[in-house]
């Protein structure tokens, strides 16, 4: 098991975990819930076992999905639905625009349509207020 600091907030902590590591299988319901990753409290825990076998384990896909994870903070979700996770992607989005994080940004852009059912461009005609 490894961890770091959150390259976007440094109060987070971002683990990984993988088959072999002790704390792997309580976790794994976690995952099966969640998906590749989850947020509790200030700790972003990542499947890497899973992240290494889908071809995700790059750094773009990794810091995309750590802020997609923040994006959870960001918007104050407590809860899973679908609508957060909407929002999630879209706040990573602009977190890794942000931080000029140009092939996590592309990660993100690429799987919004898919995730959510409407494009990353369309979403923000309709939500960004900014």
């Amino acid at each position: 098991m490894d961890s770091r600091k959150s390259k976007f907030d440094s109060s987070h902590l971002v683990v990984f975990v993988e088959e072999g590591d002790a704390q792997y299988d309580s976790l794994k319901p976690m995952f099966k819930k969640h998906g590749l990753g989850f947020k509790h409290d200030k700790t972003i825990v990542l499947d890497l076992t899973t992240l290494k076998k889908e071809g995700y384990a790059d750094d773009a896909h990794i810091t995309f999905i750590e802020a997609h994870e923040l994006g959870h903070s960001v918007m104050g979700h407590s809860a899973t639905k679908r609508q957060f996770e909407a929002e999630a992607d879209y706040v990573g989005i602009l977190l890794c625009e942000n931080r000029n994080f140009k092939k996590s940004v592309a990660v993100g852009k690429k799987y919004f349509k898919q995730r959510n059912g409407i494009s990353f461009e369309k979403y923000a005609e309709k939500h960004d207020k900014r």
